[in-house]
């Protein structure tokens, strides 16, 4: 608002002034949750308790508190400051008047304007007041290794305003974080997480620090990875690289592709990982491809024969004698025509997914017939062509 302005419709504003506002303090700095007061007074000194006396943030007309008619009205006052603020007028008569603030919130952050009227004649000031919080927790985790190097995220909570937050080594010079983020709980204080990303050739000593960009206030936690420890994560890495390694070129193959069966007789159907490692702890599947069904599962360390179709089950069997090198066989009993077709066998684990397929062929031979076939008596047939001859 600004002086020479009409309040009301048929306000005339006088072009002289008859006082000014002052400030004792135009920025204030209040912690969180504590009790705040806010001075102004009259220049030159008069009493002020025929005046109005209004107290607001960015509207005029919802103040935080109103003293009017040597009264303090309340029924125009934004409602989560009723019952938290008080107007002390002990020196009023000198035109000196102090707003006091309970329990300080993030919300109570702002600007307030200290509002005098005489009559038609007004004058204000603005006081900025700065909430802060700072936190005393400081954490930092550690994650387990990967191959990339071992991941440490630090995570500190409570802060206002936003903190500046940053890794710095031994000697206090930053280092670059791998993430920063941040969020507002429910007061709107800010929560704080960054991480750093950890190789065998980084400083074994680092700080995640935190301050406040009001206060100057610091918070501050370091971990220090001893010699021992990085050899470990050398270690550590190395092996997981390995291991990575070996299962991206892990394949599951089957060493005959084409099998063949008679009908009531076994069939086998084997496959194995390539190279050799154990499957002791993996999902081994047997799948019918071409009519999409479940034959056999084993899941880690037992058989699942509800997963199986109706028809398979109890004619299965699954030879593990050398599941530690990843060998495995499926046995079928009882052969039909129905069991000819495409078979598929899989080998899968949180990290891999492999599969092979082979077919099996079913044969059935027809059923001989005895057929009856007359036979010739030789001798009487000679005999008889003999006298015939003669005769």
């Amino acid at each position: 608002m600004e002086k020479g302005t009409p309040l009301k419709a048929g306000f005339q504003i006088q072009d002289t002034e008859q006082f000014t506002v002052n400030a004792l303090h135009k920025k204030i700095l209040v912690h969180l949750g504590e009790v705040v007061e806010l001075s102004c007074q009259l220049s030159p000194p008069q009493s002020a308790e025929h005046m109005e006396v209004r107290w607001f943030r960015n509207r005029y007309t919802q103040p935080v508190h109103l003293y009017k008619n040597g009264k303090d009205l309340y029924g125009e006052t934004i409602s989560r400051y009723v019952e938290r603020t008080e107007f002390l007028k002990e020196a009023i008569g000198d035109g000196k008047v102090t707003l006091r603030i309970l329990n300080i919130s993030v919300d109570d952050d702002g600007q307030y304007h200290c509002f005098f009227q005489d009559g038609n004649f007004y004058d204000e000031t603005i006081i900025e007041l700065k909430v802060t919080a700072t936190s005393l927790e400081v954490q930092v985790f550690v994650h387990p290794p990967t191959t990339k190097g071992v991941l440490v995220e630090c995570n500190s909570g409570g802060w206002f305003p936003q903190p500046q937050m940053e890794w710095r080594d031994n000697r206090g010079e930053k280092i670059p974080h791998a993430s920063i983020s941040h969020s507002q709980d429910s007061e709107k204080l800010f929560n704080m997480k960054m991480t750093l990303l950890l190789t065998s050739s980084s400083n074994n000593n680092v700080t995640c620090y935190l301050q406040n960009p009001v206060t100057g206030q610091e918070g501050k936690t370091s971990i220090v990875l001893s010699g021992r420890s990085m050899f470990i994560l050398q270690i550590m890495t190395c092996v997981i690289k390995c291991i990575n390694y070996r299962k991206k070129n892990l394949i599951v193959i089957s060493p005959v592709r084409n099998s063949t069966a008679e009908v009531g007789g076994q069939a086998h159907l084997s496959c194995q990982l390539s190279p050799p490692r154990s499957a002791e702890r993996m999902e081994v599947l047997w799948f019918r491809v071409d009519h999409s069904k479940v034959i056999h599962l084993y899941n880690g360390d037992h058989e699942i024969n509800r997963e199986a179709s109706p028809e398979y089950v109890g004619r299965t069997e699954l030879l593990k004698e050398a599941l530690a090198e990843g060998k495995v066989t499926l046995r079928i009993h009882n052969i039909s025509v129905y069991d000819d077709g495409q078979y598929q066998c899989s080998f899968k684990d949180s990290s891999f997914h492999g599969v092979a397929n082979m077919k099996l062929s079913v044969t059935a031979f027809p059923e001989v017939k005895e057929t009856y076939v007359p036979t010739i008596n030789l001798y009487w047939a000679k005999c008889t062509l003999c006298r015939g001859n003669q005769s």
